[in-house]
């Protein structure tokens, strides 16, 4: 469970997502709010998923304050495109059978166009006769992926940080002064570290030793020299 935000201001005065990714499949449910309580993630805001931290979130805040409305059409697009953990798409995965997108029927396929309703049933059957297979493959896939990425990055160092050190906090695309264009500064502070929630998440204090709403990933700090 992410939450994925601030982004710009939707209707309802949405600005947060909360989001739920499957772990197998990847196939992930989302919803907008005005708000999201820090109980809802447990401390763990924006720490577990870097599909929706990073892909999602930034195709969210490009579309602008219609995000929300279209926040459907981004799932769906992320859950057709096939993941490189597992070589399958989410879809696939949960239903056993590709989708069939939008572009397929305003421009149909050979396949499409010659597909009958009794062909169509007797390929669903097919599919679903090796489903188990086809989820075995993709969880075989996704060991090996995993192990190959713990052997590339077992020598890296992981950061962190403690309480009462100072930071910078990354400035998002909805918070950042439009007017100064490309010379916006990319972080904003200092802060305090006021607490360590853990798994990367951390409460942040203003100098004035007001306290930040909400938890902080470290991915979106960087400490501050004096």
């Amino acid at each position: 469970m992410d939450i994925v935000g601030p982004l710009p201001h939707a209707s309802g005065n949405r600005t947060y997502m909360l989001a739920m990714t499957d772990y197998f499949s990847k196939w992930i449910e989302a919803e907008a709010f005005p708000q999201v309580m820090e109980k809802h993630s447990n401390g763990q805001a924006e720490s577990s998923n870097k599909i929706v931290k990073n892909n999602l979130k930034r195709r969210l805040e490009e579309i602008g304050a219609n995000w929300a409305g279209e926040l459907p059409f981004v799932l769906w697009s992320d859950r057709t495109t096939p993941k490189v953990a597992t070589g399958q798409t989410p879809f696939s995965l949960v239903y056993g059978a590709e989708a069939v997108i939008p572009s397929d029927v305003q421009v149909p396929t050979y396949q499409y166009a010659n597909t009958t309703e009794e062909r169509n049933q007797v390929e669903m059957a097919s599919s679903l006769d090796i489903i188990d297979e086809s989820r075995t493959s993709a969880q075989i896939r996704m060991v090996t992926y995993k192990q190959t990425a713990a052997r590339s990055y077992r020598n890296v160092r992981l950061r962190t940080l403690q309480v009462e050190d100072l930071v910078l906090r990354k400035v998002f695309p909805n918070t950042k002064n439009q007017s100064t264009g490309k010379f916006a500064y990319n972080w904003e502070g200092r802060y305090g570290i006021e607490d360590i929630v853990g798994n990367g998440a951390y409460k942040l204090e203003t100098m004035d030793e007001e306290v930040v709403s909400r938890s902080w990933n470290i991915i979106h700090l960087k400490k501050y020299y004096v």
